[in-house]
């Protein structure tokens, strides 16, 4: 007998009798696509999600959290609008930076492009509350030795923290004023209070970003929908930004565009 293996599949789709397939299908309900005849290498279920690994036909390798693909390697590098979007609205390639923090982005695309193309990054900082995603990118995508080999010179460390707790103790530590920029590559914009994310979208949360930013320097967000500008805008004026900039970005693995907030701390 063959095994035939469809997972979470929505739709209609053919199979071919009398051979194996294997199909994945993206959980977010924006995508449409099937992924065809794919290849699992690594599955594992961290403290806060599942984490997998696919190679695929169409995408390249794949990471998947919670059913949601979040990077491709065919969409890394020049081709991955989201990750030049964020970073470009953050910070400056034309200016020195001794700080700059992301917050999220433990799949590390971001990173990996701050280190290759933003060389007057003195130091870059991930802070992410799950170390495992770290650890597969590391291992399955050649981004990871980008990072593993700017870890060795000292330029780039990680750190396991929730983003709120971490940013606070930047300003306990008397870093006030002193990060060059900071990008926010969280998970969706959560008005739940019992959200994992919560503290990432709240007033609080903001402020403490505006005191720690350098004068004219910036941060990036993105905001999962447009619809909920006015409330992301609410919160990050309460923060203390007088101004808030949205921009749509290309992004296939998330469902389409994607809109991303750039807010800017006034100065020189």
């Amino acid at each position: 007998m063959r095994l035939i293996r469809v997972g979470k599949c929505t739709t209609t789709i053919l199979l071919k009798r009398g051979c194996v397939s294997s199909y994945l299908t993206n959980d977010f309900l924006d995508k449409t696509e099937i992924l065809r005849n794919v290849k699992m290498l690594h599955r594992e279920k961290s403290k806060f999600q599942e984490v997998r690994v696919y190679d695929t036909l169409s995408m390249g390798r794949i990471l998947v959290l919670d059913g949601a693909v979040q990077i491709s390697s065919l969409s890394l590098g020049d081709n991955d609008h989201y990750t030049i979007d964020m970073t470009r609205l953050a910070i400056d390639k034309t200016k020195d930076y001794d700080h700059v923090v992301i917050i999220g982005g433990g799949d590390l695309p971001i990173a990996a492009h701050i280190l290759e193309h933003y060389p007057k990054v003195k130091k870059l900082t991930v802070c992410d509350i799950d170390d495992r995603v770290v650890e597969v990118t590391r291992k399955y995508f050649s981004i990871g030795d980008i990072v593993n080999r700017e870890t060795k010179t000292g330029r780039f460390e990680t750190v396991v923290s929730g983003g709120a707790p971490y940013m606070e103790k930047l300003l306990q530590e008397g870093q006030k004023g002193k990060v060059g920029g900071i990008i926010i590559d969280c998970t969706d914009f959560a008005l739940d209070e019992n959200s994992i994310a919560a503290e990432l979208f709240t007033p609080k949360f903001y402020s403490t970003i505006y005191e720690l930013l350098a004068p004219g320097g910036s941060f990036s967000q993105q905001i999962t929908k447009i619809f909920y500008k006015d409330a992301f805008t609410e919160r990050v004026n309460k923060g203390g930004f007088k101004k808030v900039e949205i921009y749509n970005s290309i992004t296939p693995e998330y469902g389409g565009e994607l809109p991303l907030a750039f807010c800017h701390k006034e100065g020189f």
